[in-house]
């Protein structure tokens, strides 16, 4: 089989060779705003791991209001004390527990934490704040039990783990600690020139996210409130200690990047990692070498966030 031509913009060869295998394997593949959101979330489901030495899981419900939210807690086997709220990627309209299982399980592996990663409703069937809310009262479920907190999440669950830092601040949501950004949605605006780099071709398109807003937040003029958009905040106030993990490639880096700055001159200490050549969805590929050395940085930062005097 001939070696598929690999994209210049991943400078990183294991991710372009990943990259590009991808689009061979897969070239018959209808785009996801064309195949339709049940064929997508077909297409996306993956298969819980099995549990380790190092970490076991135990799934369990979570209230929710007038509901009750699907959740699994991660349990290392030396814990520290310290306890992550978190929520996997998926557009806020595709994704379970299972989408971001092997990142989840690393986090609460290589920090000693216990990880909750929250099921949190879905759009179209939920559109905004729905996700939000559901973060929300897993966030005050946990903070009863006690201990320092992070808020964390990959993509679209980054945008929600930074809504709740937002609101953490304002006293609008119990107080955190850290919050960890892995690739986060946290702008509605889809002309940044790293959209235009690299908006077409690299796991993440343009177009895909314009379907994922239309879901999340059919009304494009709700689209820059704060909740929707963290980085619109008009008065930022400073937040808990942030690590924020970009991906080079990734059509959402400047605002991820944007956002970061907006947080330091806020007065949040930050902690910014750029993985430079790798798309987003880098992190869920742990067969790149470079992901190792992302998240072991992202867990000394944490962890530096939590040590660190008030």
């Amino acid at each position: 089989m001939p070696v598929p031509d690999l994209d210049p913009r991943l400078t990183d060869v294991e991710a372009a060779e990943l990259v590009a295998r991808r689009a061979t394997e897969h070239r018959d593949w209808i785009p996801a705003p064309n195949a339709g959101l049940a064929a997508i979330r077909h297409r996306t489901r993956k298969s819980r791991l099995p549990d380790d030495k190092d970490v076991t899981t135990l799934d369990v419900m979570v209230p929710g209001g007038p509901h009750l939210l699907p959740a699994r807690w991660y349990e290392p086997t030396h814990p520290t004390g310290v306890t992550v709220v978190f929520f996997h990627g998926g557009g806020w309209a595709i994704g379970d527990l299972e989408m971001n299982d092997a990142l989840a399980r690393e986090i609460s592996r290589r920090s000693g934490a216990r990880l909750l990663s929250v099921d949190y409703r879905l759009a179209p069937e939920h559109p905004y704040p729905a996700a939000i809310d559901d973060g929300l009262a897993a966030l005050r479920w946990v903070s009863a039990e006690g201990g320092p907190i992070v808020v964390a999440g990959h993509s679209a669950g980054g945008n929600i783990a930074a809504v709740l830092a937002q609101k953490s601040a304002a006293g609008l949501a119990p107080p955190i600690d850290a919050q960890l950004l892995l690739c986060p949605v946290v702008d509605c605006d889809l002309t940044r020139d790293s959209y235009r780099r690299n908006g077409e071709g690299l796991l993440l398109t343009t177009r895909e996210m314009e379907w994922y807003w239309d879901m999340y937040q059919p009304d494009p003029a709700r689209r820059t409130e704060p909740g929707a958009s963290p980085l619109r905040a008009a008065h930022l106030a400073p937040t808990a200690p942030a690590t924020v993990i970009v991906a080079g490639a990734d059509p959402l880096r400047d605002e991820a990047l944007e956002y970061a700055r907006l947080l330091e001159q806020a007065g949040t200490p930050v902690t910014v990692h750029v993985q430079e050549g790798v798309p987003h969805l880098y992190l869920t590929f742990p067969m790149i070498s470079c992901v190792e050395e992302s998240l072991t940085r992202a867990v000394a930062s944490l962890q530096r966030s939590l040590d660190s005097p008030e």
